[in-house]
């Protein structure tokens, strides 16, 4: 049996840890609260950002995009929901535009394309409003580095690509593919099914 300073010590003592406990779950929220608020605010500095649609939770959002430029290499990564695009046996893709209007047509494209297994490759394409074009020879020569990753329908893409390399392209692939890094361009975001016999096709 316990005496009553002894109970009333065991008592303050577990306040005290009870205390501790609040404190410490205080300092977690608060730090969880610092690391997502410090991600945010890297936007515009340490890197451009855009979010899909506008201001919505990044748990929620159908895409996040991010890049940065040092020099000639542009480096995109790009965060998108399958979901709602992908069906059963398809692959689907995820691409950027870029546009110098609002709307597709006549416009350079950077895609990721999923064939529906395990494989995802990306591409630099040309868009003229009606249909999408890859570029391989371009994707060959400015495409640098990419990594990716799939998983519970979602689709990571990582791509480096060096547009001091432009210079080199064909005549051809010179007017369809812009210089994203000389001009402010409008993005578009685009999402859908892969086409199902070529797989590395968009529709």
């Amino acid at each position: 049996l316990f005496t009553f300073a002894e109970v009333r010590s065991i008592q303050e003592a577990a306040n005290e840890s009870t205390k501790m406990i609040v404190r410490l779950l205080d300092i977690l929220v608060f730090l969880l609260t610092v690391v997502h608020c410090n991600c945010e605010e890297r936007c515009g500095s340490d890197y451009g950002c855009w979010f899909v649609p506008p201001g919505c939770i990044a748990s929620e959002c159908a895409a996040s995009i991010r890049w940065t430029v040092n020099e000639t290499i542009f480096r995109l990564q790009i965060d998108a929901s399958l979901e709602d695009v992908r069906q059963h046996n398809m692959g689907a893709y995820v691409a950027l535009g870029f546009s110098d209007d609002n709307r597709m047509g006549e416009d350079t494209v950077i895609e990721c394309v999923y064939d529906g297994k395990e494989n995802v490759r990306p591409f630099v394409s040309y868009n003229d409003g009606l249909h999408n074009a890859q570029l391989h020879a371009a994707s060959e020569l400015l495409i640098l580095d990419a990594n990716f990753s799939v998983f519970e329908n979602k689709i990571f893409c990582d791509i480096e690509l060096d547009f001091g390399q432009h210079a080199l392209l064909n005549d051809v692939d010179k007017q369809k593919v812009r210089d994203v890094l000389s001009e402010p361009f409008f993005l578009q975001l685009a999402r859908g099914v892969a086409d199902p016999y070529s797989k590395f096709v968009i529709q």
